[in-house]
């Protein structure tokens, strides 16, 4: 069991005989980004551009669900309500329904990402 918890990303165990260990222990590499949102960055100092993970429609319910990261503003067109940057979050479709929806994801650098998703109306609830 104790080996099993050295032997975690980041810690090398190497026998130097049969009874004794050596344990040699190393930083992780610094991550490729920084979460957040103007400050995402890559290693080599440029901007990471926002990305769209997930735009949906729930088809049990009127409503959008998406999910987006390293971006400060999001926007559904045609307007749908508030939407905020969210890892996953869902928004009620009010009013009628649109034949599509298009996502946009931005972050301080002006970067975008954008997601359409298309479909037959549905009724208004």
């Amino acid at each position: 069991m104790v080996l099993q918890q050295l032997t975690q990303p980041g810690v090398k165990v190497q026998p130097s005989t049969a009874i004794d260990f050596v344990v040699s222990v190393r930083a992780l590499p610094a991550p490729v980004l920084t979460r957040g949102g103007p400050a995402a960055t890559t290693q080599d100092g440029t901007s990471a551009p926002p990305q769209i993970l997930l735009f949906v429609r729930d088809p049990a319910a009127a409503r959008l669900c998406y999910g987006v990261t390293r971006a400060t503003k999001v926007r559904i067109e045609p307007p749908v309500g508030n939407v905020r940057p969210l890892v996953k979050g869902c928004v009620d479709v009010k009013g009628g329904a649109a034949e599509s929806y298009t996502l946009y994801a931005s972050n301080g650098a002006g970067q975008t990402d954008k997601r359409t998703i298309r479909g037959t109306k549905q009724p208004t609830q």
